[in-house]
């Protein structure tokens, strides 16, 4: 399941740098016109290459979303500000998180 959704994040990440590279549209916009620029080719291959829609399909169907927030991007955050909070320059930083403190 991880490995369909670091595609989708691979994805993004790489619609994200050809808007800031050259369509230079505002972030949402320009990654909505490039993923509606990719979809649209895949909806048409339905007919000619059925097993190549059929793998995007079970992408969008068999994510767990639940799993992947709770387990992979929580962590990850709850992480990065564990690292803020105990590095050498968190005297600064701990006024930003005065909620985690208790």
């Amino acid at each position: 399941m991880f490995e369909s959704f670091s595609i989708v994040f691979t994805i993004a990440a790489l619609f994200n740098y050809i808007n800031y590279k050259w369509l230079k549209l505002p972030t949402t916009i320009g990654l909505m016109i490039l993923s509606l620029l990719l979809i649209i080719p895949i909806m048409l291959s339905e007919s000619i290459f059925p097993e190549f829609y059929r793998f995007f399909c079970d992408i969008i169907v068999n994510a767990d979303f639940k799993t992947l927030l709770l387990n992979g991007i929580l962590s990850f955050y709850c992480s990065q500000v564990h690292c803020m909070l105990t590095s050498p320059h968190s005297k600064k930083r701990k006024n930003q998180f005065c909620c985690l403190q208790r």
